[in-house]
């Protein structure tokens, strides 16, 4: 079955694998199957957790099946065989709708980072895949640290000089004395605090290893431009002559300062990086959502001169319970002069379903739709606005108009669908620019 033990699955879903199709990769005893379903669940327990998967084992039609139900984190582990506990596949989990996680991840840049997990096996493929420069930013700006850390070693030298020291080798001076010429010539070995030593000179090399992954077109120019003030700055100062070749791997100390520490960390991981190893990750996709949601408006924002404020705190003060909110947190406030927009990223599946009905989506969409207006209350705008953003196709917009008869206030709420595609950005933008220069010009 290649690289995959399971088809492809999507976060907050539910989904059932029958033991025949799994156990044609496994090759186990056909007899017991519910034994080798025990077991895979016992090897990957782990694993699973990472990804916050919900596995249990059903009986339909005297047949075990794996059911397994997802939740809010996308991303990609490896899963161990029952028969031998080797590596048999991943279990990779991407988007609802079919996007392309690795692609939109270089979009929202170093505002989301994949978690990893370095203590379970490497991954067989490389699908879903995040993209390397969000650690080679990380590891550029670690690099700052260690600099403040002052990481100096001792650099043992022996060296003839004419008077002895704390270093003298006496046992070889001895050897020498009968000779009236080298009676005032010591051996003495120094030890140099220096700031390049050797694993400083290892690092070197895969700081400048990250600039050259920083500066590929491929990354998004926003990166590029944050980073290059800093590559620069780094640059006019260790000659890269200083770089010497780095181990396969860090060794961490335990005396090594903490800034050191965590700056071999990340060398390590873009080290494995390099090579054919690739580790288990995952993201919190509705924060990924909410993330990309936040880069199209704040895109939008430079075009209208209006300013962009992302997850502003509204605080919730007064006597509480302990099961209240200390604050009210929406994902984004859009703002010029009088003008202000509330706009709340959902990944869920409304705009898709615009035409159905069911109870469930009422449901959800009262909450949304309150919650917008709740947070819209805390303006003195006259006329209240707010966005509501969906995946959808294409984009799409509709809007609507709420009027109170107990107040003047009047509220527009613009319900928006938007593609989950590289491709499509540019769409997007015209269209949130359209929706933005309608209402506040």
């Amino acid at each position: 079955m290649g690289a995959f033990l399971f088809k492809q699955i999507y976060t907050l879903g539910r989904f059932t694998f029958s033991f025949l199709d799994l156990n044609k990769t496994w090759g186990c005893d056909k007899r017991y199957g519910i034994d080798a379903l025990q077991r895979f669940l016992l090897l990957n327990r782990r694993a699973l957790d990472f990804l916050n998967v919900h596995a249990e084992i059903e009986v339909i039609g005297n047949a075990p099946f794996l059911s397994l139900t997802t939740s809010q984190f996308a991303g990609s582990i490896p899963t161990l065989s029952p028969k031998d506990g080797k590596p048999c596949g991943d279990l990779c989990i991407g988007g609802r709708f079919g996007e392309d996680v690795s692609e939109l991840l270089s979009i929202v840049g170093e505002t989301l980072l994949p978690k990893y997990d370095d203590s379970l096996p490497p991954l067989t493929s490389s699908v879903l895949e995040p993209p390397l420069y969000f650690e080679c930013c990380n590891f550029i700006d670690k690099w700052f640290k260690l600099e403040r850390a002052r990481w100096h070693k001792f650099d043992i030298k022996d060296k003839i000089q004419n008077i002895p020291t704390n270093g003298t080798k006496w046992d070889k001076y001895s050897l020498n004395i009968y000779d009236p010429n080298d009676s005032l010539r010591y051996p003495n070995r120094n030890s140099i605090l220096k700031p390049y030593h050797k694993e400083f000179c290892q690092l070197l090399s895969v700081l400048y290893s990250c600039f050259e992954e920083v500066k590929k077109p491929q990354v998004p120019l926003r990166s590029r431009f944050a980073y290059s003030s800093k590559i620069s700055c780094l640059q006019s100062k260790y000659d890269k002559s200083l770089a010497i070749e780095c181990p396969s791997e860090f060794i961490v100390h335990a005396s090594d300062p903490i800034a050191v520490k965590e700056t071999k960390r990340i060398a390590n991981i873009i080290l494995q990086n390099k090579r054919s190893n690739k580790r288990a990750w995952r993201i919190d996709y509705s924060e990924f959502f909410e993330r990309y949601v936040q880069y199209l408006f704040g895109e939008v924002a430079q075009k209208v001169s209006a300013k962009a404020i992302n997850n502003p705190h509204f605080s919730v003060s007064g006597k509480r319970p302990a099961w209240s909110l200390s604050y009210l947190e929406p994902d984004l406030v859009l703002q010029r002069e009088d003008e202000q927009y509330i706009i709340d990223a959902k990944y869920k599946s409304h705009v898709f379903n615009w035409n159905d009905y069911s109870d469930e989506l009422k449901d959800t969409f009262r909450h949304d739709f309150h919650q917008i207006l709740a947070y819209s209350s805390f303006n003195s705008m006259q006329t209240k606005k707010a966005i509501l953003v969906y995946p959808f196709n294409d984009f799409v917009y509709h809007k609507i108009k709420i009027n109170s008869p107990l107040a003047l206030n009047d509220a527009f709420v613009y319900f928006v669908g938007i593609p989950l595609e590289k491709k499509k950005i540019e769409d997007v933008k015209e269209g949130l620019n359209q929706i933005i220069k309608f209402t506040i010009e």
